[in-house]
């Protein structure tokens, strides 16, 4: 396969992705990791969603803005 067509296929896939041990955004260097991996796997699946595991989810809404989370 070339690579015209497996870029064509990822953009049509929709895969999930699940994110564990996060600990919250009250830590500034999780939210940045969050942010970063939701970047770095977004330009290779243009269409991913993301699932957010997080200890203190009451902490994680500064995170609702990252589309697909």
């Amino acid at each position: 396969m070339n690579n015209t067509n497996t870029i064509k296929s990822k953009d049509k896939m929709s895969p999930h992705f699940l994110l564990v041990s996060h600990e919250g955004c009250h830590n500034k260097g999780c939210e940045a990791l969050v942010r970063t991996c939701v970047d770095v796997i977004r330009k290779e699946y243009n269409n991913a969603m993301f699932t957010l595991a997080s200890e203190y989810p009451e902490h994680d809404h500064c995170l609702m803005d990252v589309t697909g989370i």
